[in-house]
């Protein structure tokens, strides 16, 4: 735009027909009008209506067609401007009646507030660009918008929800005592209402200036002349560099340093700035050799964003040889932690170059601080270390073995927990004992509600208690507490049945268990502050003898006394708040004279041996072990999001920063703050964008801004980069001041054969193609038929972690995951031997402990122990005394299959053919368990010698294809499932004899029909049980769909229904009672029971876990789940990125089944960010260091060099030899199918016009689907129903995956999140049933509930 205006203070003196020099509402114009040259060229956008030549009849026609024309082509041009019969440069205003008023003088360039009714501030913020008339006669300002930290596009602020029951406490306990009442009222969700009736919203990030605003750069797109009577006032606003302070509230109203953009959330510092910083990096960058990015990651797991790692690769055309780019960037994770064992050991043996911790992050920064504090404060030394050179290409970069140095941190709060109370902390004591009996009130108060409603009535199961022995450390917490309120509720209503209590009475009981004292949040934590601050000086010593002479120190670790969550739930333990510098100290390990053992000393222990401490430190900063400000270049992690996902049942819906699982969010800010890095990568699920109106993204991106780094938040899913999943996660890239910001990486794969609701506000921040020509050059989906082949086939006893392939690679997404690992990576060959090092121990002694149990209790013996199921369903529970327990009906009590199976036999009329019916399910059992146990005596013994064999081998380099180990029912039911063909339908327990499918999609088996729903049943026989209707989500199981009363029916077979039971071996039916209620007993496609997937689809979402038992995990053909390697291929992982568990020290594993050597490994896989998004970010990271991304681009294509190089190779090959298979198996798959065609495009960054497509959506007859419906209307098309199979496949398989896309498992998965979603909820779905990672992927809980009660 040319120069600035001239600022004339007379009014306009031209007297014509347009009646310029009039005064109009208080408003008139200054100096003359703009030349009508000045106009075309500053106001190019602009039509011009000539008035002055024609007569007042042909300026009136003109006026009112040139209105006309512009109505007309509003509807039709978005980007139409409305005309203009003259420019200015600035007004007059005065709105006051004696002409005095409030004068002000208004010129292009200032900047004004505007009433807008639509803003929740009632005004808006704006710069004059442009002051004209229209040939009607009406006077405009064009403005450019600054949004504030009160509009509700910037994000910055949320409406904080609250909980709102259908009545109080007194009219609850009054109606409890009545029976048949409602025992609780449902709970709805609501706005916060302030007492002026409107909202209240709340910022985000508490101290946050609102002064700050942001110049719109998605102007042109909104509505932005505004008549001069919108006027205010006018306002100072300050424009400030990213380096520079904010000026005083004095020197400025408001502030401004980043422009705005809605799309993709992105706050960038002006074109201008960004050219100046770019210029001074090109000026101060050393020549001749590569940009060095040093990253830390936080919460690794399985160390997905690992692969952020980027170096730039130069290739010799004529030796081949490859070497690094003197001018290109090398991206290295140098620093990574997690509070897991395994996770951490995971990542580490992946990345030896890396300094890896076993710690929590309040701890490690609180560590890091403390290590600095020690060094230039005590000490007084200068130790900045030497960071590593960059990767010269001679080799795998340097391994690193400095962590060793660091101990996991000491927590003196859960160390005297762990004690009990001693006279001499009397203060300690007491507040130990204070929490204790709040955790005792609580649990009397579960296990009273549980037994008002019947729910702990139910059985535990032997295998239940011993499988959570066995489960990793985090979910053993979890379920500890749980454990025990089921487990002692249990005992009391069988107490209760014994002493002849009713139901009355038991409701009485939950009515005084609701007046007891139930201390509150804050009472909670004020508790565990006086728990903290009654520690005595002599509790935090770790040594209390007599310190000797120090000889030398091995090791350090950080010690504190900070108030931990009470509790065995999953936060149990957890740090409450930020750890004080007053809280915190530092511990050594050190060899001291006279003892045998090494100790472990506090600082101020260590007198007189600073000189041993400087050599120490010395070592522990040699390669910056311990990392300082200035020393990260990047930071990248995931924040654990338990608390807000959506797989999460028990999430908090109210204040979600007071859950101390999303605690996390506030420390992984607080290293930003500390460490001052570069650049910064967030990931997420979706539930962040509306959990209490997305406080949780709004609190990132509020804190990023606060410390005056640039933001872009996008949503990509990892089936557009090449993996047969959907998976829809968030990503935040931040960069400091000075610095480029990245943009968020285009799909390279054409993948839409997923759904993924969400709202208009997350539309913008999807990553898609912009263009037809895009999507259509893009490589076709990845299907599971690419991934599978040339595996070698194990089943579900496999105890070897190491495996041959199948054969060569049969795909082109084969040949990528087996591809070498990158010359600067860790070698496979170390890899392997670091996995067989930490946990190859632990798996022989198990090995070892099996053989030597079937020495000493025979084969029957290993088979029971080892392999069957404990839960045995031919016994009948018992009382305390010994005696049988017994029904209503007086015919013996047991779970649900003993019961059903006593029901059958009882009709044999003579009683010594029952008794020998008993006997000869017993000895099935018997016999099933011995030759199970031979069998597996067999490939015990096999183990170590085939073992041996596979380690000596060169090409056995396969790692992790090992199956869950499941017990012989379940694996039994997996081998009776019949496999699946690509194309075929659904496959699971629907497909076993006995069971029949009825016409409403519920299912009956000989045990357990179709409930009967307002006094109907699909089944046949009439059905046997009431449906409940759930009233609420929850784990109650009075609201369970599969509740069964206790007294109810049991059988085989129901007169009038086909359906019939069928024992396997061991005694159990072959279809669990679950299966046939599970989902209202329509459990099917993605949950289906037992279900089998297809070579023809992707996954949703790869989950944590791999029970078959409510989620499609069976392999299409082989008799077994998905093993440990298939899902990380799902995921993306190439095959040389090895998996480590191991059980912890404390609990030695008796067997297989649920041991952490597989849970752990699922678990790294669930919670995992796919490799290829990862790498896909790394490049867009790296384009952003050399300041190389176009200016203003926020989405970009950084296509990967190697897999292309390897795409390319393919195709010739292909082009060779016609026998080979094609690159993707869905060319091959859609190639005679010929569906509509769905491109996948991002219809708000489209690139011209984009043409209407038709969303293939599913019929319904309720309002609530309809308003659902009329949202998927909305989506952009990459995200609409249907599919195409990608450019590089020919035109009749790009259109064949709009019909694959509509499966019935995805309509399934919509209806239910339609089910569960809260009325009260204004912000609308952002994600499908599986956005989470980590313990939230846990589903369902009233399937859970059932299984626990059933089958462990």
């Amino acid at each position: 735009m040319a120069g600035k205006l001239p600022r004339p203070a007379e009014f306009c003196a031209v007297k014509d027909c347009r009646g310029l020099d009039e005064e109009r509402d208080g408003y008139r114009w200054l100096g003359a009008p703009l030349a009508e040259d000045v106009v075309k060229r500053r106001y190019a956008y602009r039509p011009l209506v000539h008035l002055l030549s024609k007569s007042d009849a042909q300026r009136q026609q003109s006026a009112h067609e040139a209105t006309q024309a512009i109505e007309s082509q509003r509807m039709q041009k978005a980007e139409h401007r409305q005309a203009a019969a003259a420019h200015f440069c600035g007004f007059w205003a005065d709105e006051s009646e004696d002409g005095v008023g409030d004068q002000q003088k208004v010129y292009v360039g200032d900047y004004v507030l505007v009433t807008d009714e639509s803003s929740r501030s009632s005004y808006s913020l704006g710069q004059v660009v442009e002051l004209y008339q229209d040939p009607a006669g009406n006077r405009w300002m064009r403005l450019c918008w600054f949004y504030t930290c009160y509009n509700q596009e910037t994000s910055m602020q949320f409406n904080k929800k609250k909980t709102k029951k259908g009545g109080d406490d007194e009219e609850e306990e009054e109606s409890d005592s009545e029976e048949g009442s409602e025992s609780e009222k449902e709970e709805e969700e609501e706005a916060e209402i302030g007492a002026d009736g409107q909202p209240v919203f709340r910022m985000a990030v508490e101290h946050f200036d609102r002064r700050q605003v942001f110049r719109a750069r998605d102007t042109d797109a909104y509505p932005c002349d505004q008549p001069i009577g919108a006027l205010i006032r006018k306002v100072t606003v300050t424009y400030v560099r990213s380096s520079e302070q904010p000026p005083s509230p004095e020197e400025a109203e408001y502030w401004w340093t980043f422009e705005f953009d809605r799309r993709f959330f992105t706050f960038e510092v002006t074109a201008a700035e960004a050219a100046l910083a770019k210029a001074r990096f090109l000026r101060l960058r050393p020549k001749n050799a590569p940009l060095s990015l040093r990253g830390m990651d936080l919460y690794v797991g399985a160390g997905g964003l690992g692969y952020l790692d980027f170096v730039s690769l130069l290739k010799d055309k004529r030796t081949g040889r490859i070497r690094p780019d003197p001018s290109g960037v090398q991206l290295r994770t140098d620093w990574a932690l997690d509070y897991e064992e395994d996770m951490a050991a995971t990542f580490k043996a992946n990345n030896l170059h890396s300094h890896v911790f076993t710690s929590g992050t309040d701890e490690h920064l609180e560590m890091c601080k403390a290590v600095k504090e020690l060094v230039t404060d005590d000490l007084k030394m200068e130790c900045s270390g030497q960071p590593p050179k960059p990767w010269d290409g001679s080799g795998p970069l340097a391994r690193c073995d400095d962590d060793l140095l660091v101990a996991a941190p000491r927590s003196v709060v859960l160390e005297q927990r762990r004690l009990r109370p001693r006279g001499r902390r009397p203060a300690a004591a007491a507040a130990a004992a204070s929490l204790a009996d709040l955790e005792g009130r609580e649990e009397d108060q579960e296990m009273e509600a549980a037994e008002a409603s019947g729910a702990a009535q139910a059985e535990a199961g032997e295998e239940e208690e011993e499988e959570e022995e066995e489960a990793p450390p985090a979910k053993k917490a979890r379920g500890a507490k749980g454990k025990a309120v089921a487990t002692n509720g249990k005992g009391k209503a069988a107490a209760g049945q014994r002493k002849g209590k009713t139901a009355a009475a038991a409701k009485g009981g939950k009515a005084a268990a609701k007046k007891k004292n139930v201390l509150s949040d804050v009472e909670k934590a004020a508790l565990e502050e006086e728990e903290a601050a009654a520690i005595s000086e002599e509790d935090c010593l770790p040594y209390r003898g007599t310190v000797g002479k120090v000889l030398s120190i091995k090791r350090v670790r950080l010690a504190e006394r900070a108030p931990r969550v009470a509790g065995a739930g999953i936060s149990g333990g957890a740090v409450r708040r930020f750890i004080k510098p007053e809280e915190r100290w530092l511990e050594f390990e050190v060899e001291m004279e006279g003892q045998a053992d090494s100790v472990w000393l506090h600082r101020k222990q260590l007198k007189g041996c600073d000189a041993l401490l400087r050599a120490f430190v010395r070592r522990l900063r040699e390669r910056q072990c311990i990392p300082f400000p200035g020393e990260v270049d990047f930071i990248c992690g995931g924040p654990p999001c338990q608390g807000i996902s959506g797989n999460n049942r028990h999430a908090l819906l109210e204040d979600i920063f007071n859950c101390p699982r999303n605690r996390q969010l506030p420390v992984f800010t607080a290293y930003i703050r500390w460490l001052r890095p570069k650049y910064v990568l967030m990931e997420n699920v979706t539930d962040i964008l509306k959990k209490e109106d997305g406080a949780y993204i709004k609190y990132a991106m509020g804190s990023m801004l606060d410390m005056r780094y640039q933001v872009r938040v996008g949503q990509l899913a990892a089936g557009n980069f090449g993996v047969p999943q959907g998976r829809w996660r968030v990503f935040m890239f931040a960069a400091a001041p000075g610095q480029q910001l990245p943009a968020i990486p285009k799909p390279t794969h054409n993948c839409v054969k997923f759904q993924h609701a969400m709202s208009k506000n997350a539309q913008r921040i999807v990553s898609g193609f912009t263009s037809e020509e895009d999507c259509f050059a893009a490589y076709s989906q990845v299907l599971l038929g690419d991934i599978l082949s040339d595996l070698p086939c194990v089943d579900n006893f496999e105890l070897q972690d190491r495996q041959r392939y199948a054969g060569p690679p049969e795909r082109l997404t084969q040949a990528w995951l087996r591809r070498k690992p990158a010359p600067w990576m860790t070698p496979l060959v170390d890899r392997m031997a670091y996995q067989d090092e930490y946990q190859r121990a632990a798996h022989d002694e198990l090995v070892e402990r099996l053989i030597k149990e079937a020495e000493v209790h025979g084969l029957r013996g290993l088979g029971k122990e080892a392999l069957a199921n404990t839960k045995n369903p031919l016994r009948y529970q018992k009382e305390k005394n010994g005696e049988a327990k017994k029904r209503k009906d007086d015919h013996s009590a047991g779970n649900h299959a003993f019961e059903s199976i006593d029901a059958c036999f009882r009709h044999i009329q003579d009683p010594k053919i029952q008794a020998v019916m008993w006997l000869q399910a017993e000895a099935s059992r018997a016999g099933y368990t011995f030759t199970e146990g031979e069998k597996f005596l067999a490939r015990l013994k096999a183990y170590k010698e085939e073992g041996a064999a596979l380690r000596a081998d060169p090409e056995a380099t396969l790692c992790d294809h090992r199956p869950l180990f499941l017990n012989l029912d379940d694996n039994r039911r997996m081998e009776l499932i019949p496999s699946r063909a690509p194309g075929e339908g659904d496959v699971n327990f629907r497909n076993l004899p006995g069971s029949v499918n009825n016409e409403d999609g519920r299912c009956c088996y000989g045990h357990s029909h179709a409930a009967i729903v307002n006094g109907k049943s699909t089944c046949t026989g009439g059905g046997v049980y009431e449906d409940v209707e759930r009233k609420k989500k929850g784990t109650h199981k009075e609201y369970r769909h599969d509740h069964f009363e206790k007294e109810g029916w049991r059988g085989g077979a129901l007169q009038g229904c086909k359906a019939y039971t069928r024992l396997m071996p061991s005694g159990d039916p072959e279809v669990p009672r679950w299966c046939v209620t599970y989902k209202k007993g329509k459990s099917a496609g993605r949950h289906g029971c037992y279900g089998r997937i297809s070579l023809h689809e992707i996954i949703t979402t790869v989950v944590g876990r791999a029970e078959p038992h409510n989620l499609r995990l069976g392999h299409p053909e082989q008799k077994r789940v998905m093993t440990i390697r298939e899902n990380a291929r799902v995921q993306g992982f190439p095959d040389y990125h090895v998996l480590l568990a191991r059980p912890p020290n404390a609990a030695k594993p008796k067997r297989f089944i649920r041991s952490a050597f597989y849970t752990q490994r699922y678990q790294q896989m669930g919670n995992a960010v796919c490799p290829q998004v990862a790498s896909a970010l790394g490049r867009c990271l790296a384009l952003a260091a050399l300041h190389e991304t176009p200016q203003g681009a926020m989405l970009l294509s950084v296509p990967d060099p190697e897999y292309d190089e390897m795409a390319a190779a393919w195709e010739e090959l292909v082009a060779e030899d016609p026998t080979l298979n094609l690159a993707f198996y869905a060319e091959e798959y859609f190639a005679d199918k010929k569906p509509e065609l769905l491109p996948n495009l991002v219809a708000h960054l489209g690139e011209g016009q984009v043409a209407a497509v038709q969303t293939n959506r599913r019929s319904s007859g309720s309002e609530s689907d309809s308003e659902e419906e009329e949202e998927e209307e909305r989506l952009p098309a990459c995200k609409q129903r249907g599919g195409s199979g990608g450019g590089r496949a020919p035109a009749a398989q790009q259109q064949q995956q709009q019909q694959q896309a509509a499966s019935s498992d995805e309509d399934e998965e919509m209806e239910e999140e339609k089910e569960e979603r809260s009325e009260g909820e204004d912000v609308e779905p952002l994600v499908a049933a599986d956005g989470g990672s980590g313990p939230e992927e846990e589903e369902d809980a009233e399937f859970e509930d059932a299984f626990s009660e059933e089958e462990a």
